[in-house]
């Protein structure tokens, strides 16, 4: 009897907390953002792709997200991104190597674009070579989700 109780009441706390762990999942509304900042590209360029990254800031730690960008050699491009769905200010930075390499040069960064309301940034490259995004996550931030939408367009 004791053992039946007691696995029904850790069913019904397991329950519960799956339950809240729902309700509090960030949905990022990806396409409206790319929808929004995909004009941008008019007229020079044109839609290549586009990655969303969703940011889970937690706690005290600041934290940097790498995403790889490849790209062709001798071809025009263009790096958009929007930040509208991020609570906190987090610091885009774009370089020529992986984070942790010897030699690696920062190509672009916004930190100081950032006013607090400035949601979109743009940026042309000089060449055309793989590409490393990093997204710097700010240190005592508490505890916010939100994404970013990166899109990249190509000279026509």
């Amino acid at each position: 009897m004791k053992k039946s109780i007691l696995s029904l009441l850790l069913t019904l706390v397991l329950l519960i907390g799956s339950a809240e762990a729902l309700q509090t999942s960030y949905v990022c509304p990806s396409t409206d953002l790319k929808n929004e900042i995909k004009p941008l590209l008019s007229p020079d360029y044109k839609y290549d792709s586009s990655k969303i990254t969703r940011i889970k800031i937690q706690g005290q730690e600041g934290k940097t997200i790498e995403v790889e960008v490849p790209l062709f050699i001798g071809e025009k491009y263009k790096f958009i991104f929007n930040t509208a769905e991020l609570q906190k200010d987090v610091v885009i930075s774009v370089y020529n190597k992986k984070l942790g390499k010897n030699n690696r040069e920062l190509l672009y960064t916004n930190k100081d674009q950032r006013d607090g309301k400035k949601t979109t940034f743009e940026w042309e490259p000089d060449k055309s070579r793989t590409m490393y995004i990093n997204y710097e996550t700010p240190k005592d931030a508490g505890i916010s989700e939100g994404c970013v939408v990166f899109l990249l367009g190509y000279r026509i």
